[in-house]
């Protein structure tokens, strides 16, 4: 994984700074999530991109998404063994002008990569605005034509029959219905606790393009994004590039203080995110357990932050952890 797209999914995954981010960064915020969920799950994104989803494709492979020698990458290409078939898939946030040209060209590409398979082609568009939606290329030669999702037309409740299609359900058409509280409610039910967090997070990320944070940390942030493989490995990967960054530096206590510097940043970012602001005692606690390079208190914080309901209970919760840890130095 390169270590631009790692720093992506840590900010994004986590939902953290994206009250900060301008809504043209919308495209990479989602593109993670969108990778993530057609990795676990391509035989449901494969039935949905054909407008199948009661019938999924009994086997799919991900084939490289790299297009020949030259520059030119494809979102997602799955290969349908049973049907000689690939599956060309690519999500965007809005409608670009340019993309029924590079629909155009992948399908070229693809073609002369696998002449013997058919190829199909879907766009996912994620929420309106941007260019008009068309579903084809055209010119005075050629006519290509694709099939566009507009995942807001979509019915939310037949998305969220399919697990694994929860995250993008959220921003589905749910007539009257919220569609924040009835994914929320969906994802509860997930019996594997490390699949529902990472469901979870994924579901949080995908919501930033519809809902206001605030509405995104009621319904999706609770406790159960603590217990996700998907978090835990990305609070990870910032503490390894924490260490190196300290160590490049030269310092002599580098890979300490990157830790706690990557900590204490997931930290403030959490807390920001679910409380709007960051009370001057939380953020002058984590300064002092940043410079002390306290690991032990700076995990504790982190999960009081994750779990405590209001920013009272945060407080509370901040005020027995120092209590504690003062005893526990004398």
């Amino acid at each position: 994984m390169r270590s631009a797209e790692v720093d992506l999914l840590f900010d994004l995954a986590l939902c953290a700074n994206l009250h900060a981010r301008e809504d043209n960064s919308a495209r990479v915020q989602a593109d993670p999530t969108c990778k993530y969920l057609t990795e676990r799950f391509p035989a449901l994104v494969a039935a949905w991109a054909r407008g199948t989803l009661s019938t999924p494709p009994r086997t799919v492979q991900l084939e490289s998404p790299e297009l020949l020698a030259q520059p030119l990458r494809a979102d997602f290409v799955l290969h349908l063994p049973d049907e000689s078939t690939l599956l060309h898939l690519e999500f965007q946030t809005t409608f670009t002008p340019d993309l029924p040209w590079r629909m155009l060209r992948y399908y070229v590409r693809l073609r002369e990569r696998f002449p013997e398979r058919t190829v199909e082609q879907t766009v996912f568009v994620l929420k309106p605005g941007g260019a008009a939606v068309q579903a084809e290329y055209r010119d005075a030669q050629v006519v290509h034509r694709f099939r566009v999702v507009r995942v807001w037309e979509e019915d939310g409740a037949a998305l969220a029959a399919t697990v694994g299609l929860l995250p993008f359900a959220v921003l589905a058409d749910w007539g009257e219905r919220d569609a924040l509280a009835e994914v929320g409610a969906l994802l509860e039910r997930v019996g594997e606790r490390a699949l529902r967090a990472d469901l979870t997070l994924c579901t949080a990320v995908m919501a930033r393009l519809q809902f206001e944070r605030e509405q995104v940390a009621r319904y999706l942030l609770e406790a159960v994004m603590w217990e996700s493989p998907l978090y835990q490995e990305l609070v990870a990967e910032s503490e390894a590039r924490g260490r190196a960054e300290g160590i490049a530096q030269g310092r002599a206590e580098g890979e300490a203080r990157g830790r706690a510097e990557g900590k204490a940043e997931t930290l403030l970012q959490m807390v920001a995110l679910r409380f709007g602001a960051v009370p001057e005692a939380v953020r002058a606690l984590v300064e002092a357990a940043r410079e002390q390079r306290d690991l032990a208190l700076l995990d504790a914080l982190l999960e009081a932050a994750v779990r405590a309901p209001t920013v009272e209970a945060l407080l509370d919760a901040l005020r027995s952890l120092r209590e504690r840890h003062t005893l526990a130095q004398g």
